[in-house]
């Protein structure tokens, strides 16, 4: 097993630790030094205005905590924006590789309009109407009118199987 220390580069923080968090099987824990603001999206709890895509992402894999906020004078030359440690622990139970190809298809296709009701944003994020997604939406037990923001990792997992179920998820390979 692995763990990942670094100063990742801020332009692509956010790629890299998506990469970590589909290596999670390997990576058993991961202490970052990131800007800001990706750190609270790593974080984020579901309802709050920095929970997203990577949140998601991320927090199905692991618990992350900020460690410490690292101010710009610090570095030489200092940055124009706060830095902050942050480290990643696995969590115990996975999903598995199926399990994981769905939630990540459908927190995809829930965050691919943001603020929009799930009935919409999820149909908009798989090319179908909002009368095609309602129904698994429902069978997920989620009511179709709340946003992606306000859905837990569970609840992410249960829409994917959901929308699999109904063979409305389009996701190449689910072992990688």
């Amino acid at each position: 097993e692995l763990v990942v220390i670094g100063n990742l580069p801020y332009q692509i923080s956010s790629r890299i630790l998506v990469s970590v968090s589909e290596a999670a099987r390997w990576v058993r824990r991961a202490v970052v030094l990131v800007q800001k603001e990706v750190a609270q999206r790593i974080v984020a709890e579901p309802g709050g205005r920095t929970y997203g895509l990577l949140s998601v992402l991320v927090q199905r894999s692991y618990r992350g905590h900020i460690l410490q906020v690292v101010p710009p004078h610090v570095f030489l030359p200092p940055p124009k924006v706060d830095s902050a440690l942050v480290a990643l622990e696995r969590k115990e139970t996975r999903f598995s590789a199926q399990e994981d190809a769905q939630l990540v298809a459908a927190a995809r296709a829930a965050f691919s309009s943001r603020r929009k009701t799930l009935r919409n944003s999820v149909a908009g994020g798989l090319g179908l109407k909002p009368a095609d997604v309602e129904p698994s939406i429902l069978a997920a037990g989620i009511d179709p009118k709340r946003r992606a923001e306000s859905l837990e990792i569970g609840e992410f997992a249960a829409l994917g199987r959901a929308l699999d179920a109904a063979g409305l998820l389009n996701y190449e390979d689910l072992d990688q």
